[in-house]
């Protein structure tokens, strides 16, 4: 009987008009709040809503109220576009929230930088979110430093050599995972022996159970969200690989706190700047230093990512416990 550890990475014209003479901030926050991610977004909003609650009821920003200005993708490829643009162009927003998937907040970005409005990704890892340009940001840590982090778990903390990966090849977030934990593993020792690929929404992973099995891996690495990835861990148990699961900062609760982090952070840049002139909001945002979130201290870098601690726990015997708290390296 094989028994494996299963590992789960549980992420035209310049138009932006002045809104600090209007009597609100107008800010967009846009997710999915329906479809088969409605979790993520629900979650995210949750968390904006309740720190915008607080700013205001504490008399907002610089005298100024929030206005948030809430947009559903439905989960659909291609519907973030049409709701930034009409964010931008209709509604004046002067900041945008979002988004949970990479995705998602690939299809934004160029759309925010363009019209030079600044965009906080929430919960969006992978690297090229913020490198479409100097308006976008994030207050979560990178592909980069997560799939480092998980292939240096298993190497250095559970003494692992022989990985086998499961991908969601619909996810911008997990392919990115996969590769860069795929090259450090192949640069320091490791061995994958296996890969097999899954999509959003999947329910039946017993084709590609089988054949990681045939493989004998130590570890099983799930470099997906958490609804497909609780599905393979339960189906996996059947298969007779051991009922262990590592789960890595993917906690549902994880994208309320980003998304409360992502409006607080935004508020107190509108304070640094003295208003919302987009120009000046941007530098704000930029040179975030230290900032308290809930989900830890975040500092803006220079490429525009958080820099802040990851933590990693394990789920054992249907219980949440705390393993490790890992601090940003580059190795």
């Amino acid at each position: 009987m094989m028994r494996a550890i299963l590992l789960t990475i549980c992420l035209a014209a310049d138009i932006s008009i002045p809104a600090f003479s209007q009597d609100t901030i107008r800010v967009g926050e846009f997710g999915s709040l329906t479809g088969d991610n409605a979790s993520f977004g629900t979650s995210q909003n949750n968390g904006v809503q309740m720190a915008v609650q607080e700013i205001n009821d504490s008399g907002g920003v610089l005298g100024k109220k929030i206005q948030l200005l809430v947009e559903d993708n439905e989960t659909k490829q291609g519907e973030t576009t049409t709701i930034v643009r009409k964010l931008i162009s209709q509604d004046h927003v002067v900041a945008l929230i979002g988004e949970v998937a990479s995705s998602k907040s690939l299809e934004a970005a160029p759309i925010a930088q363009e019209a030079k409005i600044p965009q906080i990704a929430t919960a969006a890892t992978n690297p090229r979110v913020t490198q479409t340009g100097d308006f976008i940001f994030r207050v979560c840590f990178t592909d980069d430093f997560q799939a480092v982090v998980i292939a240096r778990f298993v190497l250095e903390n559970l003494g692992k050599k022989r990985v086998a990966f499961m991908t969601d090849v619909k996810q911008d977030y997990s392919v990115g995972l996969t590769n860069i934990a795929k090259a450090y593993f192949a640069k320091n020792g490791g061995q994958v022996v296996k890969e097999q690929s899954y999509s959003s929404g999947d329910k039946d992973f017993r084709a590609q159970l089988t054949d990681i099995k045939a493989a004998d891996p130590d570890v099983i690495i799930i470099t997906g969200y958490y609804p497909e990835a609780s599905l393979i861990a339960k189906q996996a148990r059947q298969f007779g690989i051991k009922s262990y699961k590592a789960k890595y900062n993917v906690l549902p609760d994880a994208f309320a706190a980003l998304g409360y982090d992502a409006a607080k952070l935004l508020a107190d840049a509108i304070k640094r700047a003295g208003g919302t002139d987009s120009q000046k909001l941007r530098d704000a945002i930029a040179s975030t230093k230290d900032f308290p979130g809930v989900s830890g201290k975040i500092t803006i870098n220079p490429e525009r990512n958080a820099d802040k601690s990851a933590v990693i726990l394990t789920i054992k015997d249907g219980a949440v416990h705390y393993y490790k708290t890992i601090e940003p390296k580059a190795s």
